[in-house]
């Protein structure tokens, strides 16, 4: 998991990054089939943070199903194989990554037409 810091080192001594990934290898220790990541990013470093993502392209080449929740429309396109923007709670709008951009997820989030 690219985990900093020794064994014998407390989780809350790491860095938000890491913690983040001893949080994610924890989950994953039992094998799920499905896993969700809430945020699996947020407030952490570039290099955390693609660390993390190669985790999760990890368990989609594995064949598991992972469920990211995200606000950002990047993450999600990076991550997702499909995406749905909610609003007020509702399924606002679907979209394939390989054919949406970030425009398009954001301006549906904000209760746009997409073009």
């Amino acid at each position: 998991f690219g985990i900093k810091g020794g064994a014998a080192q407390l989780t809350s001594s790491l860095s938000g990054g890491n913690q983040q990934k001893v949080c994610i290898a924890k989950a994953l220790e039992s094998e799920p089939d499905v896993v969700v990541l809430d945020e699996p990013t947020k407030g952490i470093d570039v290099g955390a943070r693609l660390n993390i993502y190669q985790i999760v392209r990890g368990l989609i080449e594995r064949r598991k199903a992972v469920v990211v929740v995200t606000s950002e429309a990047e993450e999600a396109l990076a991550l997702c194989n499909r995406v749905l923007v909610l609003r007020d709670g509702v399924i606002a709008g679907e979209f394939v990554s390989k054919t949406s951009t970030t425009d398009d997820l954001t301006r549906t989030a904000l209760g746009g037409e997409v073009q």
